[in-house]
């Protein structure tokens, strides 16, 4: 059996003219092309989201929703983001 690897995520949406959302998150299934996220806010397939990885490079992503699932959301990697 093996082991899902699991990385702690926030998400930030932002809806135009509105502040951004922050929502902590849980990753699993994480690749170089994109990753599972399950995080308590509804998401469609096509938006747009930031991720920051809790890693101690902080690492920040461009995603956009490709599935959903309740509260389950398949993400494509767009873009890394530059500090």
């Amino acid at each position: 059996m093996a082991k899902a690897s699991r990385r702690s995520t926030s998400s930030r949406r932002g809806g135009g003219e509105s502040p951004e959302t922050v929502v902590p998150g849980r990753g699993t299934e994480m690749s170089e092309g994109g990753m599972l996220l399950y995080a308590g806010i509804l998401l469609n397939p096509g938006d747009m989201l930031e991720l920051e990885f809790s890693t101690p490079s902080h690492s920040r992503m461009k995603a956009v929703v490709r599935y959903r699932d309740g509260y389950c959301f398949g993400l494509e990697f767009i873009a890394p983001i530059t500090a």
